[in-house]
């Protein structure tokens, strides 16, 4: 990856400003192992991660392009867990979470598991 120091040193330092250096480094974490459609096609640059910061935050990168998915057996357990457990991730059976899924919780708190 090309990095344009004073374009994309100005991009990182507003986002730094907005979201903070942990949950930053968590969300390029999940950019860089997205397999959506759109970042792969545009590239992993700081530039396309900034255009997709919200699609990484809300955990809507679907393989359509417009975050649907059919669900999987994993997604399907995920929601029996939900339903049995509540809507805490954390008391969720390890096994029923990817590396993925832990990061999307560590950086956004609020995630549910993806539907």
């Amino acid at each position: 990856m090309l990095v344009d120091g004073k374009k994309d040193g100005a991009l990182v330092k507003k986002l730094l400003s907005t979201y903070g250096l942990d949950r930053l480094k968590g969300l390029w974490d999940v950019f860089m192992r997205s397999d959506d459609p759109f970042i792969c096609q545009a590239g992993r640059s700081i530039g396309v991660f900034k255009t997709q910061i919200n699609k990484l935050i809300s955990g809507t990168s679907g393989s359509d392009g417009n975050g649907t998915r059919p669900k999987s057996e994993k997604q399907k357990a995920w929601e029996a867990a939900r339903a049995e457990y509540g809507d805490d991730p954390l008391y969720y059976p390890p096994h029923l979470m990817t590396e993925e899924e832990k990061m999307k919780y560590l950086v956004n708190p609020e995630y549910k598991g993806d539907s």
